[in-house]
Formats: C-alpha cells, sequence, structure tokens
C-alpha cells in the first residue's frame, strides 16, 4: 500500500502536534499547518526525532486569514496529488470582538470558516485517495442554534462566538457528511473535552489561574485529548456524520441540528464568506495551467 498522507492543521502544538505524533509513527506522510515558523520548524524537528519518521513538513499560515487557507490548499497541491486524512485540530478563542482584514469575525474564522474553506479546496484530492476521512476536533455539543443574521457582528464577541463557531461546525459536518455520502470520504467531529492546551492563550493572566484552579487535575494532558480523534483517524468503523466525546461515545444530535434548510443555509453563507467557488476556480485553474507546462 502506497503511504497515506495526512495534513494536520494546529499541528504545531496541544492536540493536534501530539495527533501528529501517533499518525507519523504509524508511517503516514504528515504535513503540519501553524502560524509561527520557528514553533513550526521546532515541531518537526521534535517529532521527525520521536517518531523515526522523516516525512514530516510544515506549512506556515494564519488560519483566521482565508487568503491564507487558500494558499495552504495551493502549497499542499504542489507537494502532493492524493489526501488520506484531514484534521482540523487549530482554534483559539478571542475574548473581544475582533474582525480580521478580511472582514470576518476572528472566532468564527479561526476555529471554523478556515476548516469549511480548506476541506473544500481539497475535496478533490480526498475523492482521489477514498477511502479517506476528515475529523474535525471541535466542541461538538450536537445541539445549538446558530444565529446567521448576526454571523459576523459585535452581538457575537468573545465566548459567545466561540459558541457560535462550535455549533458551525457541528452543522456543516453534518451537511458534509451527506454530501460525500457513498463517495468513500467521510467526516465526523469530536468534543475531547477539558484538555490542557494553549487554545485559551489570548486570556488574560487571572482567568487562566482561575481556569487551572477549576479544572485542576481534571484537564487532560494534550496526548490523552488525541486518543479519540487518533481512534476516529484510524478505526474500521463508519463515522460518517457523527459526532463524538470521550472516551469513544457518540454524541446524539439534536432535532433542532438535523434541519436541512437550515444545514444548507449554513454551508451557503460559510461559502459566500470564505468566497468558496472563487477560490476553488483559481486554485483549479492553476492546477491546470501548471499540468500544461
Amino acid at each position: 500500500m502506497d503511504t497515506q498522507i495526512a495534513l494536520i492543521t494546529g499541528g504545531t502544538g496541544g492536540i493536534g502536534k501530539e495527533v501528529a505524533r501517533g499518525l507519523a509513527s504509524r508511517n503516514m506522510h504528515v504535513t503540519i499547518v501553524g502560524r509561527t515558523r520557528d514553533k513550526g520548524q521546532q515541531a518537526v524537528r521534535e517529532l521527525r526525532m520521536a517518531t523515526h519518521n522523516e516525512h514530516i513538513d510544515f506549512i506556515q499560515a494564519d488560519l483566521s486569514l482565508m487568503r491564507d487557507v487558500e494558499q495552504v490548499a495551493q502549497q499542499f497541491r504542489d507537494q502532493h496529488d492524493r489526501l488520506d486524512l484531514l484534521v482540523h485540530s487549530a482554534g483559539v478563542i478571542y475574548l473581544k470582538f475582533d474582525r480580521t482584514d478580511e472582514g470576518l469575525e476572528r472566532n468564527i474564522a479561526s476555529s471554523y470558516l478556515s476548516r469549511f474553506l480548506l476541506t473544500n479546496l481539497l475535496l478533490d484530492l480526498l475523492q482521489l485517495s477514498a477511502p479517506s476521512r476528515v475529523i474535525n476536533i471541535a466542541g461538538s455539543r450536537g445541539k445549538g442554534t446558530i444565529d446567521l443574521g448576526h454571523f459576523n457582528s459585535p452581538r457575537y464577541g468573545g465566548m459567545r462566538a466561540h459558541g457560535q463557531a462550535q455549533a458551525a461546525n457541528d452543522a456543516w459536518t453534518l451537511e458534509f457528511a451527506r454530501r460525500v455520502d457513498g463517495s468513500g470520504v467521510q467526516i465526523a467531529a469530536l468534543n475531547p473535552g477539558a484538555v490542557d492546551t494553549d487554545i485559551r492563550r489570548e486570556f488574560p493572566q487571572w482567568s487562566l489561574a482561575l481556569l487551572k484552579f477549576i479544572f485542576g487535575r481534571n484537564a487532560k494532558t494534550p496526548s490523552e485529548g488525541a486518543e479519540l480523534p487518533l481512534w476516529l483517524a484510524t478505526a474500521a468503523t463508519d463515522i460518517n456524520g457523527k459526532l463524538f466525546k470521550p472516551p469513544y461515545q457518540q454524541i446524539s444530535v439534536a432535532d433542532s441540528m438535523r434541519d436541512f434548510t437550515k444545514l444548507r443555509q449554513v454551508w451557503d453563507a460559510s461559502a459566500q464568506a470564505t468566497h468558496m467557488e472563487e477560490r476553488l476556480s483559481r486554485l483549479l485553474l492553476l492546477q491546470t495551467s501548471n499540468a500544461d507546462r
């Protein structure tokens, strides 16, 4: 069998890095995506040494910016013609309302829209590599409402915006699963629980100290947090359109989250916000141009 190829966002630290470690230990060719070049290069050196696998690469990107997401897709395509596993682990919680220079609310952009866009920009590679999988590491709950009318407004800043992003992750996981059903591509989302990572790195020190006191010894290590996504990535079971929580328990999905009309509305709004069709056309045109040279 050809070496399987995995792409992991947020792979320079936390759960994403431990997922990368587990996959590299299984001799997969792993590409990790992160914001900081020095941290990314250090992660590559550490993972190569720990797993004795030289096939670990790094792509630098700020995933709150859709132009960087497009660049990740392009760089990955330049290096690979298949994709067996896409793991979304990148995410950060911003407590204050803030827009990126592309006009998107930063929580929604980094923790949800980047995942939606990158998956769709690489969908053809996932289909060519089927059976393939997409694993969405999020705050899955299987319930909640998405306020599309205020998706990008100060009404949803901080933790409320983060909650909107997590509900949206569930929604597009369900809709994507419906669209790819029978193609050999599967997608699942999961809630890893309380894990000691730097997702709250933008919090003030006093709140970090308070959270550490509340969670105490109950918070999992990143290695423990990676157990469920690694199982979903490799288990010989049907995971398409399912949500999970530790240890390996499926989450029930509320009827409100199965409203096909609402799911399509979330999809359409996300495609519009990310300019998905325009970016996909540009990528495919560039790929065709390169192939003709």
